[in-house]
């Protein structure tokens, strides 16, 4: 198999991501700047775009039938070509190629950002396409509408849930780990207090991750953007 080459497009809001909510008592601007540039450190760490996209990818197949695996996960669907079945969430399996065959993948891949995702609430105006949580899957609302006065519960996750005038549609996207967003926004608290850290700001922490700063560091980190320890939590996810 010989990877041609990749194209991707965003299916959701990059910036949805990066509500500075999420980094209380910062400068807003100099927060959003510190978010979209950790944002860039962790897709080059992890080696692929992090937000939900719709990518198109070329192969060269050197036998009939030969697994292909796909390089931005995790794999939500494969749209094209027809007959072409998703093995687990990195590749395909069962393939209508042949030996030699210039193949187009095109499917969609990628994490919801947290920020993209509604919390429910009674008689809210949902626009079509919002992204909510019910019983621990994402739903996507493909009639817009008013939500019901009751929370709805999901019987099953094949057929759409009517809430109000909404009509929520179950998905198989995947949310951001809530362990990626800790590091993430770790990542972006440390590169924002590199500008303006107070002198007696020893340690930072979110969640369960936590920074510790150093009077002096390895010649390693010295000439890195992000502490080694970050980068090696990032890493788990190529």
């Amino acid at each position: 198999m010989i990877r041609l080459g990749l194209l991707h497009r965003p299916l959701v809001d990059s910036e949805s991501l990066w509500l500075t909510a999420e980094v209380s008592g910062l400068l807003e601007e100099d927060a959003r700047g510190a978010l979209r540039v950790a944002q860039d450190l962790a897709a080059g760490i992890v080696g692929r775009p992090l937000v939900r996209s719709l990518v198109t990818e070329q192969f060269v197949v050197d036998h009939t039938g030969e697994r292909l695996p796909l390089s931005l996960r995790p794999v939500e669907a494969v749209l094209q070509p027809a007959g072409c079945s998703l093995y687990t969430e990195a590749g395909l399996v069962g393939g209508p190629w042949v030996a030699c065959d210039t193949v187009a993948v095109e499917y969609v891949a990628g994490w919801i950002p947290p920020a993209a995702v509604v919390s429910w609430t009674s008689s809210t105006s949902i626009a079509a396409g919002a992204w909510c949580e019910l019983g621990a899957v994402l739903w996507t609302a493909t009639t817009a509408g008013t939500s019901g006065a009751t929370k709805p519960v999901p019987s099953g996750f094949t057929a759409p849930l009517v809430d109000g005038s909404v009509t929520w549609t179950p998905t198989t996207a995947h949310p951001m780990p809530k362990h990626f967003q800790q590091v993430l926004r770790l990542a972006a608290r440390v590169l924002y207090d590199r500008g303006s850290r107070p002198a007696d700001l020893a340690a930072v922490e979110i969640g369960s991750y936590k920074e510790t700063y150093r009077a002096t560091v390895g010649e390693a980190e010295k000439v890195a953007l992000l502490p080694l320890s970050l980068v090696a939590a990032l890493e788990i996810y190529r």
